[in-house]
């Protein structure tokens, strides 16, 4: 019970450190109120080399729908703008009762003021993956791209990553116009926020933060998978392990292809169609072999037709990913969540209550751990549909889990080990003592010869004698 405890005490202290470590990734911890109004900002009040807050670019941006304008075509142009709430995907707004489909092209255009004192200082902008493809101007030139916006599916080339560009501006107005086109995916827009903020202050130091703790949550999921593996590989009848091994390098490949640092910098050649496919086919395998895992670990617990059901749909829904394109199968989302719905709440409600209540060993931490899971599961849910949530919380839910599942696997291998020293133990107490048994019984039988032997005598004796009786009788006899 003792040991117990400080296993859950230990776990929850991990909960509690990951979580610091984790915000880094929204980018804002300190981002000022400040809101545009009619693609105007007023940041008179920000001096980039004094302040180390980080600016959140948001509020009413100008939005040109179905025009891909440049900063000097703007400048010239006599076309009356919308003035949208960003960011926000555009196929979630309306304007006077004018909506937008997920597919089209349109030009943000934000006019910053800025302070006298920040002229002609370093500035940093984070610029987020925005649809299918965009193009990025400051002071009418061209600082960043990623893809090549079009106007129609055909002239697009998709590819959309997060960057940070550096620039410095001579002007006290600063002009951004951003061109966003998107004919490949659900996602579309501005759906994330551009940050201003000074390059050696927490903009930097927070991107390249929220990596390397991704990077650290690969390196020890490569370790995990290749210990389960090995485990596995040498003892083909752990099954769970092999199955734990798959659960790790599924969730470790989402992580590479869910971040636009490690992709760039590892896979620069990636193409769009296959990081979109390998996202959500990781996400539909790694439900497939989590409840095979878990039905593994609780063989018990498990319910007839349910586990099956589950199998089925995430193997159909993987197929459908992979015969369909990205402007296709990005659209079925919904199905991803409800069959991750379905596998949280058939584990939360069914299988972990059961196994607690018949006692089984670590039913009550595994359940805890993806309790976790499935809220920050549902946080992704409103940060993918919704965009409600500040930052995607469930590769630390997936890695406590892990954490877990090592100490359950790790304890089952000891288990077995230890049930192997008892046999062992009791098989060499008989060894030992098998000599000193055979010796006892050697010298029983080597008495009861000796006794047989000495009875043989005697009869043989008898024998001689009986003859010799019957001998003498007859010659008198005779």
């Amino acid at each position: 019970m003792i040991r117990n405890k400080t296993i859950y005490t230990l776990l929850f202290l991990l909960l509690l450190l990951t979580f610091p470590l984790n915000t880094s990734d929204v980018f804002a911890a300190a981002t000022a109120p400040t809101s545009a109004k009619n693609g105007e900002l007023d940041l008179q009040h920000w001096v980039p080399s004094t302040s180390s807050e980080n600016i959140t670019l948001e509020g009413e941006w100008a939005f040109y729908w179905n025009k891909l304008l440049t900063p000097e075509e703007i400048k010239n142009s006599t076309i009356a703008p919308l003035y949208v709430r960003a960011p926000a995907e555009w196929s979630k707004l309306n304007i006077d009762g004018q909506t937008f489909p997920h597919e089209g092209y349109a030009t943000y255009h934000l006019s910053i003021r800025l302070n006298e004192n920040a002229l002609n200082e370093p500035i940093a902008l984070k610029v987020p993956s925005s649809g299918s493809a965009y193009k990025v101007w400051i002071n009418g030139q061209l600082l960043a791209q990623s893809g090549t916006v079009g106007t129609t599916k055909e002239q697009e080339t998709p590819w959309t990553t997060s960057q940070i560009i550096y620039f410095t501006s001579d002007k006290q107005t600063l002009d951004l116009v951003v061109q966003v086109s998107n004919f490949h995916k659900r996602r579309n827009g501005m759906s994330s926020p551009f940050i201003i903020g000074h390059p050696d202050t927490t903009l930097l130091e927070s991107f390249f933060h929220g990596t390397t703790l991704k990077l650290m949550f690969i390196g020890s999921l490569l370790i995990i998978g290749v210990f389960f593996f090995f485990t596995y590989f040498f003892r083909r009848q752990n099954s769970i392990a092999l199955l734990s091994s798959c659960c790790a390098f599924i969730f470790c490949i989402r992580l590479i292809v869910t971040d636009d640092y490690i992709l760039l910098h590892y896979f620069p050649e990636s193409s769009f169609a296959t990081v979109y496919t390998l996202e959500y086919l990781m996400a539909s395998l790694g439900m497939l072999f989590l409840v095979l895992y878990i039905s593994k670990l609780f063989p018990n617990e498990k319910h007839r037709f349910i586990p099956k059901l589950i199998i089925a749909f995430s193997a159909g829904y993987s197929l459908f990913i992979l015969v369909t394109p990205p402007e296709i199968f990005t659209y079925t989302i919904h199905f991803q969540f409800l069959n991750l719905g379905l596998v949280g709440f058939y584990h939360l409600f069914y299988v972990y209550p059961l196994a607690i209540y018949r006692k089984r060993r670590w039913a009550l931490s595994n359940f805890l751990a993806i309790l976790f899971v499935v809220l920050t599961l549902i946080n992704d849910w409103f940060y993918y549909i919704e965009n409600t949530a500040s930052m995607l919380l469930h590769y630390i839910s997936m890695f406590i889990f892990f954490v877990i599942q090592i100490v359950t696997v790790a304890h089952q291998l000891g288990q077995a080990h230890k049930q192997l020293e008892d046999l062992t133990n009791e098989l060499t107490h008989v060894n030992t003592n098998l000599e000193h048994i055979v010796d006892e019984r050697t010298k029983k039988l080597l008495e009861v010869n000796m006794e047989l032997a000495a009875s043989n005598e005697k009869l043989k004796n008898v024998e001689i004698s009986r003859r010799k009786l019957f001998s003498n009788i007859s010659h008198d006899i005779g």
